[in-house]
């Protein structure tokens, strides 16, 4: 919105002549004040501070209207699994954020707790970083639940972990095939327009899976619910959730039963993103008593 520049008062000059009777000094005559009308417009009693007129409304300026965020388009990557390892267990995370898209590489951020919990279970510590520090580790937070590097396998490849990871049963994806997103930002709240990718296929083709573990937790499952809703239908009298996080989400509309036929086991541990507000000790005992202890 333009701005007006304040108008300015039009100064009309006096003629000459005016101009000397006025500014005669035997000539002005000084305008005397009533002492009645001095008082009544002096007295405080007379001016109420509720009359008065209130400051002009500043006018909107653009610096005062929020920008559209800028979006990016963004994909995601293939499911990570070995079929020949009989995968029980499906780690479902929502959809890769930029900087992990950028290395082709899932939860790349060296904050993402999803690598340093996998290894504590899996008996490896996660030696591959983006800003790694001299000792190998880049968060504090992490290293002092951790035990020490000399007691740990240090993994230093990307491609190492994954393999472990995947012949310990495990397979990896998001639900999220591609997406616009806000840019810049990795948290699920960026996410705008997206397309979903075949859960429900991935499991038809990988019959051994029997429980969906939600990574970025309860936020991540509460965006998957309507997205997968028809699924969640067709499947309900399978589906069960086996902690409170999950059933908050998913136990009005799923009736399975813990070892049923055919059963799939719905798992929303403490989310692995550093967005999260919660200690990496909490994330480890929650997916100590969530996810590792029910194999």
């Amino acid at each position: 919105m333009l701005r007006r520049s304040p108008r300015r008062a039009h100064i009309v000059e006096p003629s000459p002549q005016k101009k000397a009777k006025t500014s005669s000094p035997a000539k002005a005559s000084p305008v005397k004040s009533s002492p009645q009308k001095k008082s009544k417009t002096r007295s405080p009693a007379k001016v109420s501070p509720t009359k008065s007129s209130p400051a002009p409304k500043a006018k909107h300026s653009r610096s005062a209207v929020t920008p559209e965020p800028v979006l990016e388009e963004c994909g995601s990557f293939q499911p990570l699994v070995d079929p020949s390892s009989n995968p029980h267990t499906l780690l479902l995370g929502t959809q890769p954020g930029p900087n992990s898209l950028k290395v082709d590489r899932y939860y790349s951020d060296d904050s993402n707790a999803f690598w340093a919990l996998v290894g504590l279970e899996l008996g490896f510590r996660r030696g591959w970083h983006t800003h790694a520090r001299e000792n190998g580790d880049v968060i504090p937070s992490f290293a002092k639940e951790l035990p020490p590097r000399e007691e740990m396998d240090v993994v230093e490849s990307y491609e190492e972990g994954v393999r472990r990871l995947l012949t310990a049963g495990y397979a990896v994806w998001d639900f999220l095939e591609r997406s616009e997103r806000v840019m810049g930002r990795a948290v699920d709240a960026a996410i705008r327009n997206p397309t979903t990718a075949d859960i429900g296929g991935f499991l038809e083709a990988h019959p051994t899976i029997r429980r969906v573990v939600f990574v970025i937790g309860k936020g991540s499952a509460i965006k998957f619910r309507p997205a997968f809703a028809e699924w969640i239908e067709e499947k309900r009298d399978v589906l069960w959730c086996s902690n409170e996080a999950a059933r908050s989400v998913f136990g009005d509309v799923v009736e399975g039963a813990e070892g049923g036929e055919g059963s799939i086991e719905l798992v929303v541990p403490a989310s692995v993103s550093a967005a999260a507000a919660i200690a990496f000790r909490g994330k480890i005992d929650s997916w100590n008593k969530d996810v590792w202890g029910r194999k």
